[in-house]
């Protein structure tokens, strides 16, 4: 129970929020008085000088993503809190890093700022919402503000008419959220591409910039046309796009921005998950299906073969027309950072005009297909969508999804190492010995290919030696002349390689181990 003065007396204090025994928080410094500090609200953000945003007597909370490994910015945030008379930091612990940094714990000690740690499984929005709750009920002047924004806005998303000719609800949000902030702002596609926008210039690199921001919390962004507050648009648990709004140039925002910002954000998130309905519903189901079967298939055997009886996944795959009537292939098409985002339209084209039933899961670095139907059509259109595609064994159910993606993924380090000419890898089209070293897998695996490669790991010369002879056929000539060595020299590492691992390199076995403990590791 915190001890209260006279001069706080009815107040919400930050002793009140530590003592909530759900949110299983650890104050690490300002203990003395920090206890005592008022809490008039929370945000949780991940922006340059907080105080801009955070009025006082507020609670910043953050994941410390920004802040990773900056011992300068860690003590940098926490003087510019300490000086703005916020009311502490709390700080997500297991997200960034383990603990919270000790540069960060030294200042609020030096300070006498109080800084708190949020165990992982806390979510930050139950901490806000807590203290908006608490915070809103003592004080009936911002319930009247909050709600009067809150109204102005959600006047226009339950008046829109979505008939042709009308303007989205989005536009219309937009429209009079500028109106409120005097800024210029935009709803953004989780790629950075503006989908809407009001008095927005458009950065250069807004793409790039929004791949190191969190998808959880907002954040202030520098930019090549100035600053922007950037907030994830969330549908559930997803981040279906961003609102941006273009800050000023001089001076410090206003602290409501960034309550009005989020209101908004909000009520955008409303918006998509009302939309979600249909071909988008299905594609979300499907993604989130896959994603549970790469998961859960991860602690138990990975299986050919369907379970005995349905289970929870198998049912529902069923009702999102992936009913094994015939096997199924596990699809990976990996991204091209150096290509522009224009061809993945062709790729969605493709998806949307095949009749074989599929499911996919994208992320910004591949999309993972799980597509139904004989091996030849799967492989017809894997070929054309025009660019790499890896492809999995056949499986007969969900939970051997997981393995056949693994299949995928070796299928195209493979060809890529071979340097094939086609665009499609497909695992079951592997010569036997990679077959059966994608095949193998597991910690005994593991632990053979280490101990294979265990007497020439300090020797990186003979090393190098041994990759050269076998990427090279076993031609000493091509080896040598691959590593700018007399033939010599490379027959005399090759003799110390014999030496230590205890095995002439003429017996096939000794060619076969060294060539699966490397070629698991990607050096042939």
């Amino acid at each position: 129970m915190t001890k209260r003065s006279n001069a706080t007396e009815g107040a919400f204090l930050l002793g009140d929020l530590l003592a909530h025994p759900e949110f299983k928080t650890q104050l690490l410094t300002g203990a003395e008085q920090g206890l005592l500090r008022p809490v008039a609200g929370a945000h949780a953000m991940e922006t340059e000088n907080p105080s801009s945003w955070v009025p006082r007597d507020w609670i910043m909370l953050t994941t410390g993503i920004r802040l990773r490994g900056r011992a300068d910015a860690q003590r940098a945030l926490v003087r510019d809190l300490s000086e703005g008379g916020m009311a502490a930091l709390g700080y997500s612990t297991g997200v960034a890093t383990k603990n919270v940094p000790p540069a960060m714990v030294e200042e609020g000690e030096r300070l006498g700022f109080p800084i708190f740690s949020i165990p992982f499984e806390i979510p930050l929005r139950s901490v806000v919402t807590f203290v908006q709750r608490v915070v809103l009920a003592e004080d009936p002047e911002v319930v009247r503000r909050v709600m009067a924004t809150q109204d102005y806005l959600l006047d226009v998303a339950g008046s829109a008419d979505l008939g042709v000719g009308q303007q989205a609800p989005e536009s219309l949000i937009l429209t009079r959220l500028s109106s409120l902030l005097r800024l210029g702002v935009a709803i953004l596609d989780v790629d950075g591409t503006p989908l809407f926008a009001e008095g927005f210039v458009e950065p250069k690199d807004l793409s790039k910039l929004l791949r190191r921001v969190p998808s959880t919390a907002p954040s202030e962004v520098s930019t090549s046309t100035g600053r922007l507050l950037v907030l994830p648009i969330r549908s559930g648990e997803r981040t279906t796009g961003w609102l941006a709004v273009s800050l000023p140039r001089a001076g410090d925002a206003k602290p409501t921005t960034m309550v009005v910002a989020q209101s908004a954000a909000r009520l955008l998130g409303l918006v998509t998950m009302s939309r979600e309905s249909g071909p988008q519903r299905r594609e979300i189901l499907g993604a989130q299906l896959l994603a549970q079967a790469l998961q859960e298939s991860a602690t138990g055997e990975d299986s050919l073969e369907a379970p005995r009886g349905q289970d929870d996944l198998e049912i529902r795959a069923r009702d999102l027309g992936i009913s094994f009537s015939e096997p199924a292939f596990a699809l990976v098409i990996p991204g091209d950072r150096d290509v522009a985002p224009e061809p993945w339209r062709y790729v969605v084209r493709a998806f949307n005009e095949t009749k074989a039933p599929y499911l996919v899961l994208k992320n910004r670095t591949e999309w993972i297909v799980l597509m139904q139907g004989n091996e030849d059509q799967v492989y017809d259109f894997a070929t054309s969508l025009g660019r790499l595609v890896g492809i999995g064994r056949p499986v007969n159910g969900v939970r051997a999804f997981r393995r056949s993606v693994a299949d995928a993924r070796f299928a195209l380090v493979r060809h890529r190492s071979d340097r094939a000419k086609s665009l499609v890898a497909r695992f079951t089209s592997l010569p036997l010995a990679h077959w059966l070293i994608g095949t193998a897998s597991g910690g005994d695996f593991e632990e053979m290919c280490e101990r294979v490669l265990a007497p020439l790991t300090d020797q990186q010369l003979l090393l190098e030696a041994v990759i050269a002879y076998l990427a090279a056929e076993q031609d000493i000539l091509r080896a040598a002349n691959s590593l700018h060595l007399h033939p010599n020299s490379l027959r005399y590492r090759l003799s110390k390689v014999e030496e230590r691992i205890g095995a002439p390199l003429r017996r096939p076995e000794t060619v076969l181990s060294l060539y699966a403990a490397l070629s698991a590791r990607g050096y042939v």
